[in-house]
């Protein structure tokens, strides 16, 4: 029996006000609003540099930027979900413009979809500068944040708003990728990528993905490559010379690598789909 007073559903709300629920019909996931603030918990160890102001105390301590400004902000909360009464929050991810953030490598790995935590935002008022939205930071807000907001389009395409929700979707069900397959495949790989410098291994390439023989501790890891979507073809004989440059190093440590296998979504099985991780360089932001 639930005592009189306790919150019976966290999740439970009062009815939308006046107007709220029209309103948050305008609203669809992947659209940016202005001046959101970044905020965050942390414990006694700051892990996030540079260290962040504290705008509350006690064990949990409630961090906000540096500067306590304010940001824009991607919805990442499914449009379905802005009008169920049960559900009185919006999850908003940071935005920011990155050209002075990141290198000439990160940005190009950034706006190609090879970072799986930053999303390139391609409408018209993002063309002069490079924006991005980071999906390591999900923020809650009532939703009544959205009545002084207007939504603002984050991209040029209904093809790019699909692919928002297949980067949020992959993010949560893709499987682990074991340590030992990250630093001796996927960290060396990256590394050789970035040694090359002619980027041949990038041309042509939509994302990355392993597929291990167990998610503890690899033995066998196949390397797929997939292709992009405009009609460009990854470089075989790069990725085979990219292949040959990480084998014998990861040998040393017990580890068969298979590949590289070039494919495309389209052929790309649902098994292999399913049981494999996209991988994205750890230096690139």
């Amino acid at each position: 029996m639930i005592e009189e007073g306790t919150q019976r559903d966290f999740g439970e709300s009062n009815p939308p006000s006046d107007g709220l629920r029209e309103l948050l019909d305008t609203f669809r996931q992947g659209d940016i609003v202005d001046d959101v603030p970044l905020f965050f918990g942390n414990g006694a160890e700051p892990l996030w540099k540079p260290e962040r102001r504290h705008v509350a105390d006690g064990d949990l301590t409630i961090v906000s930027d540096a500067e306590g400004q304010l940001t824009k902000a991607m919805i990442v909360t499914q449009a379905c979900d802005f009008m169920r009464s049960d559900n009185p929050w919006v999850t908003m991810c940071p935005v920011y413009e990155a050209t002075s953030r990141l290198d000439a490598g990160q940005l190009g790995n950034a706006t190609s979809g090879r970072t799986g935590h930053l999303i390139h935002l391609t409408a018209d008022w993002a063309q002069e500068e490079i924006w991005l939205a980071d999906l390591r930071l999900e923020m809650p807000f009532e939703k009544t944040i959205l009545r002084t907001k207007s939504p603002i389009a984050a991209f040029a395409s209904e093809e790019d708003y699909s692919l928002l929700a297949e980067r949020l979707g992959s993010r949560r069900q893709r499987p682990a990728v074991p340590d030992n397959c990250l630093e001796h495949v996927v960290g060396p790989m990256f590394d050789a990528i970035r040694a090359r410098g002619d980027h041949r291994c990038s041309a042509g390439v939509r994302e990355i993905r392993v597929q291990c023989d167990n998610q503890i501790n690899a033995r066998l890891v196949t390397l797929l490559v997939i292709a992009s979507d405009d009609g460009n073809v990854p470089d075989e004989e790069a990725w085979n010379e990219l292949l040959a440059d990480i084998y014998q190093g990861a040998a040393e440590q017990d580890i068969t690598v298979l590949g590289p296998e070039i494919t495309t979504l389209d052929v790309l099985t649902a098994r292999e789909l399913l049981t494999s991780s996209p991988v994205a360089d750890s230096e690139s932001s």
